[in-house]
C-alpha cells in the first residue's frame, strides 16, 4: 500500500501538449511561412531572370531553415521567445520602459489621474449630482409649465 501512494504518477503525453508541431526539426508554421515566400522568390527571380539566379535567390531561405532547425534542436520554445522578446523590445522603443500591463501615455494622466486628484472636496468647489438637479416646483412658479 505504501508503494502505490509512493508511486509518482507520469504522464509522458502532458508535456507535448504545448510544444510546437514540428517537421525535420522544425515548426510547421515557421516552415510554411518560409516555402511559401521562397515559392514565391523562386517563382519572380525565375521569371524575371533565370534558373540559376531563381536557385541562388532561395540560398538564404535555405540558410533560414538550417537556422531554424540548429535554434529548436536545442529549445523546441526558441522561437516563440525570440518572438516574444522582439515584440518586447518594440513596445519599449514604442512607450518607453514604463510598460507594464498598458502602454503609457502622458496624455492619459490629464484625463484620468489629475482631473480626479486635484479636485478639492472639501473646499466645495465640487458639485454634487443633486445640485445639478432643478429646483423642485412651487406653485407659484409662472414660468414653468
Amino acid at each position: 500500500m505504501s508503494q502505490e501512494e509512493d508511486k509518482i504518477l507520469l504522464y509522458p503525453s502532458y508535456n507535448a501538449m504545448s510544444r510546437p508541431a514540428m517537421f525535420w526539426g522544425v515548426p510547421i508554421m515557421s516552415l510554411v511561412g518560409l516555402f511559401l515566400a521562397a515559392v514565391i522568390v523562386f517563382v519572380i527571380t525565375f521569371t524575371l531572370l533565370s534558373f540559376v539566379w531563381a536557385l541562388v535567390a532561395l540560398l538564404p531561405f535555405v540558410i533560414a531553415v538550417c537556422g531554424l532547425r540548429i535554434m529548436t534542436s536545442i529549445d523546441d520554445r526558441y522561437v516563440r521567445r525570440v518572438r516574444f522578446s522582439i515584440h518586447r523590445l518594440w513596445l519599449n522603443l514604442k512607450h518607453g520602459k514604463q510598460l507594464l500591463l498598458t502602454p503609457y501615455s502622458p496624455l492619459w494622466s490629464q484625463y484620468y489621474g489629475k482631473r480626479f486628484s486635484q479636485q478639492r472636496v472639501i473646499a466645495g468647489t465640487v458639485k454634487s449630482p443633486v445640485d445639478v438637479l432643478p429646483s423642485p416646483r412651487t406653485h407659484d412658479d409662472s414660468e414653468r409649465v
